[in-house]
């Protein structure tokens, strides 16, 4: 009623209200918040494990947090990087976007936000993946995540490690002999679909050709057509020929592993990272437990020995302010990287100050005593490259899967995105010690 007795007064109220909501949209945040852009949505177990890190902050600090998860990450922040609208923190898996960013002097230096020993409690060459292989620090590793092994239900087989790529590849041969299909695939994960392959491929090229030819591999000196990793991605053929190309296309990584668990089951083997036993823990049908109903053994060494791959989710920081600094420098404290290991759920420091008696079972003590005390820690090739090359070898995986043989015109397209490629823009971070 009152916009028909008064229209003078109402159209100075909408007036008032649009200038409101256009000054509200420019300004994200208030003052005593920060906002945070990550991968872990409202579907994911991860975020609600997240959410409490950050809650805990938000009790301790008295900052408010803002955080919003999307499942395309990448597309989102390069969007908002190139709009002028990025959040304040990023946690990003991917390190080559991280150091495209920096070359395009988007993130800030922490080195004046986090205090000189804290920086030195990481293990191993970690240090170096948050410097983003440069001599300052850009990133804090929140969530560690181990690679370069595989999953089974002990309770549908016993399944000791394998000693030889040879003894693996034979192994599936008799599972699908028997009827069985060996291996739980799915390369599904929009709009990153293709990923899991990627993982394949580099256990298969690291344990097989060593350190060395990885480090060249991912740096970006060794061509795609070259014989070592040629070969790596035939071999991972051998694996995808006894489990079948169709499905594995079609089927979201998270869910492959249902079937391992089925009776009888769907497949008996799982190659994914400690990050899947968040997954596995919510499928519908049961509560699955580690250790009683899931388990893993390592990658075939090959001439790499107890060499694990490795990816990590860090966060950066996109603005310089009071809340930024405040988060950045609660994430790098021992409190903080203790929350999410003792809540379970996939998440692993590479803090040396956490004990590792904050796990709470076996499979994650197992996992966190892998990640202290492998020989050798490589990080996510398809993560180090340069976003353009990591693309390509993502679609070039897909392509693979639905025509194996065309590999050689696949290699030579890989190769001349490779050489498109500027040289600043290639990580030459240590795989090894």
């Amino acid at each position: 009623m009152i916009y028909t007795r008064r229209p003078t007064i109402s159209l100075f109220i909408v007036v008032i209200l649009i200038s409101t909501i256009l000054a509200a949209c420019s300004i994200p945040d208030s003052a005593d918040s920060v906002s945070v852009l990550g991968s872990w949505t409202l579907t994911d177990v991860e975020q609600q494990n997240f959410e409490k890190v950050l809650h805990q902050f938000e009790q301790d600090t008295g900052v408010r947090v803002n955080y919003q998860g999307t499942r395309a990450l990448d597309e989102e922040l390069a969007s908002e990087v190139q709009n002028g609208t990025t959040p304040d923190v990023a946690i990003q898996s991917s390190i080559g976007d991280l150091r495209q960013y920096l070359n395009e002097n988007k993130l800030y230096r922490l080195n004046d936000v986090i205090e000189k020993p804290e920086q030195d409690v990481y293990i191993k060459q970690w240090p170096d993946v948050q410097k983003l292989g440069t001599d300052s620090l850009y990133g804090v590793v929140i969530k560690a995540n181990l690679k370069s092994i595989i999953w089974y239900d002990p309770k549908q087989r016993s399944e000791p490690a394998v000693q030889t790529w040879d003894q693996l590849v034979a192994r599936g041969e008799t599972i699908a002999k028997a009827g069985g299909r060996p291996w739980c695939m799915g390369m599904g994960s929009t709009p990153i679909s293709g990923w899991p392959g990627t993982d394949w491929i580099e256990d298969i090229l690291l344990h097989q050709f060593g350190t060395d030819i990885y480090q060249q591999w991912t740096s970006g000196k060794l061509p795609w057509t070259s014989q070592q990793v040629k070969k790596a991605w035939q071999e991972w053929g051998t694996i995808t020929a006894i489990t079948g190309s169709g499905s594995t296309l079609l089927t979201d990584w998270a869910d492959a592993g249902r079937p391992m668990f089925t009776n009888p089951p769907g497949c008996y083997l799982d190659h994914d990272s400690s990050f899947i036993t968040a997954s596995y823990q919510n499928y519908e049908s049961e509560k699955l437990k580690p250790g009683a109903d899931f388990d893993f053994f390592s990658f075939p060494a090959g001439v790499a020995g107890r060499t694990f791959e490795v990816s990590a989710d860090m966060a950066v920081m996109l603005h310089d302010t009071p809340q930024a600094r405040k988060l950045i420098k609660y994430l790098a404290t021992t409190k903080a990287q203790t929350i999410w290991p003792h809540i379970g759920g996939g998440a692993f420091s590479v803090n040396k100050e956490v004990n590792q008696n904050v796990y709470p079972d076996s499979i994650s003590k197992k996992i966190s005593g892998d990640l202290t005390n492998a020989n050798a820690l490589c990080f996510d090739a398809s993560d180090l490259m340069p976003p353009t090359m990591r693309d390509a070898f993502y679609s070039a995986v897909l392509e693979y899967l639905s025509d194996p043989n065309q590999l050689d015109q696949l290699l030579d397209k890989l190769d001349k995105v490779r050489e498109g490629i500027v040289p600043a823009e290639w990580l030459n971070l240590p795989c090894g010690h």
